[in-house]
């Protein structure tokens, strides 16, 4: 448990730093020269003044905030994503009256893989033939069992296991996947619910 939230924690922190990369060159502009007048520097030597927490704070309010729009945020948890798919594949389960996955289900020794062949599975049951992506996954997964699982540890996930996962069919840069005849197999099996 200490171990996957220290996974977590690290992938949080190269999501974060990714963000700010992709600020930065939106700031810097397509050809690596900065969108806004460089401040001109004075010819004269620069005095060292002590910092004060008024000097600071007087700084800091000079200083523009940078926003960076929702739509550039590359990390959303399942509960900030609305996906079609996935409520399509949990009204079905609800209608079938079908159980969900527990938290502490695992498969090879991982919870996560578990979490993930149950929605590829659910998807399957549900006929979502096109397959679903990462974020239909997240999604699916934090509205029917409250567990939550980023898109990026989900992508991982699915290419670490290819026996069990297959991809079948890409839209411009979205890759949707479904579970091979092994996956299938395997899910039909406890720790799956029914």
């Amino acid at each position: 448990m200490v171990v996957e939230r220290m996974i977590s924690l690290v992938f949080k922190t190269l999501n974060a730093i990714d963000t700010a990369k992709d600020t930065l060159d939106t700031l810097l502009g397509k050809n690596g020269k900065p969108n806004v007048a460089a401040p001109q520097r004075s010819a004269r030597p620069h005095k060292v003044t002590k910092p004060t927490p008024a000097r600071a704070a007087a700084k800091r309010s000079a200083v523009p905030k940078v926003t960076v729009p929702q739509s550039a945020v590359s990390v959303r948890s399942g509960k900030e994503i609305e996906s079609e798919r996935a409520t399509k594949i949990l009204s079905d389960l609800k209608a079938q009256g079908k159980p969900v996955i527990h938290k502490n289900a695992e498969v090879d020794g991982k919870k996560s893989l578990a979490w993930v062949m149950w929605a590829l599975h659910s998807a399957e049951q549900a006929k979502v033939e096109e397959g679903i992506s990462v974020h239909d996954i997240s999604s699916l997964l934090f509205h029917a069992a409250k567990i939550e699982i980023y898109p990026i540890n989900v992508s991982r996930m699915l290419h670490d296991h290819e026996g069990y996962i297959r991809q079948v069919s890409m839209e411009k840069r979205t890759k949707r996947y479904l579970l091979t005849e092994a996956g299938k197999s395997l899910a039909t099996k406890p720790p799956f619910p029914g």
